[in-house]
């Protein structure tokens, strides 16, 4: 049976295409900081930064050492984004896949605990392609050979990368590459569509899936370290569409149901869900959780201007928007409870943020780097 891959099913953060670029490497220091105590955003202090010449500076990933893979662009997010790493210090580093087409672009999708990042790129065919960036700037290109075209969506820490192929006898799916570069191709059983988004420190995978004519039906699964796969759905959902998995086994995404608008949920290992919404949202999407429970994403007002939202683990739920910002999108949180996130300003500049709780300050305080 033909399966369809999916890139992506993070709905409308700016890095929903693929891309890649060209050149050189460089270093580079730019970050301000901005403060807000303001009670409905909980206390919290902000970095705001840019690469260096960007209009669009868009992060995709935060680890345990708050450092940051994303995307910039010095026009915006369609015309030749390139790929950047920001350590916990403010150096960011942007770099390119080698042999890639200027013409086509790449987005940097996770980084690890390593400093290990993937992403997807062009090069002279004109499918996609899966990337693997290690910590000392170290690139492989090619990370399953098999595939006419192949994506990577998430790295653990036991570099264990999860990803889409499509082969050119016409199969598809996903497949979880170990630190060896083996391959473990899977679908669920009866897919039509597939989309992959996380694996854990403990080889679990989750993403959705879809079976049948109606493209607006979407399940979730989830793939343990022996590659048996279980399906699930929020009940009453027609879509479920889970985004990211911690190590102990909790899942985060969106749903909703065919009269209803999405909304955010978690799910438990023993299966228990539970669903939530920012107050006054239209729409709560769910993109990222850490270790502790918390949760992050964006929510949408009436006006359909978008806002960050962290969900703390008794189910409190923070809303926050960057200082200056006209839109607001929390990307990824680690076990710090660093967020990170992009915003749009007044005059529809993409800019990066890392939102520090009070009191965490001091994960910032070290700021070493890899030998």
């Amino acid at each position: 049976m033909y399966t369809q891959v999916f890139t992506s099913s993070r709905p409308l953060r700016p890095a929903s295409l693929w891309l890649v670029a060209l050149g050189a490497t460089a270093l580079i220091v730019g970050f301000g900081i901005f403060a807000t105590t303001a009670r409905a955003q909980g206390s919290a202090t902000f970095l705001s930064f840019d690469v260096p010449g960007a209009k669009f500076t868009s992060p995709e990933s935060i680890n345990s050492k708050g450092e940051i893979s994303g995307w910039w662009s010095i026009v915006d997010y369609f015309d030749q984004p390139q790929g950047f790493v920001r350590d916990k210090c403010g150096v960011i580093t942007v770099f390119n896949v080698p042999g890639a087409k200027e013409t086509f672009d790449q987005f940097p999708q996770s980084i690890n605990s390593h400093g290990d990042s993937v992403g997807g790129w062009f090069g002279t065919s004109p499918w996609p392609q899966p990337y693997l960036r290690r910590w000392d700037g170290t690139i492989t290109s090619s990370l399953v050979p098999f595939a006419t075209t192949s994506t990577a969506e998430s790295i653990n820490d036991r570099e264990e990368i999860l990803g889409t192929y499509s082969a050119p006898d016409g199969t598809a799916g996903g497949f979880v590459r170990d630190a060896r570069g083996r391959l473990q191709p899977f679908n669920v059983p009866g897919a039509t569509g597939l989309s992959p988004q996380s694996i854990n420190n403990r080889g679990v995978s989750v993403g959705s899936w879809s079976q049948g004519p109606d493209p607006t039906v979407f399940h979730g699964f989830i793939r343990d370290q022996a590659g048996a796969i279980k399906s699930f759905d929020v009940a009453g959902a027609v879509a479920t569409y889970p985004g990211s998995i911690n190590d102990k086994g909790q899942i985060t995404g969106s749903w909703n149901a065919r009269s209803s608008p999405m909304q955010g949920f978690v799910r438990n290992p023993d299966g228990s869900v539970t669903t939530f919404a920012v107050s006054g949202a239209g729409i709560t999407y769910a993109q990222s959780i850490n270790n502790r429970g918390e949760i992050v994403g964006y929510w949408f007002d009436a006006q359909t201007n978008f806002h960050g939202f962290v969900r703390e683990p008794g189910g409190e739920i923070i809303p926050f928007d960057a200082p200056g910002a006209v839109s607001t999108g929390a990307a990824s949180i680690n076990d710090e409870g660093e967020i990170a996130g992009f915003y749009y300003d007044s005059a529809n500049v993409l800019h990066g943020f890392i939102r520090i709780p009070s009191g965490r300050e001091d994960a910032r305080s070290d700021c070493s780097r890899h030998p």
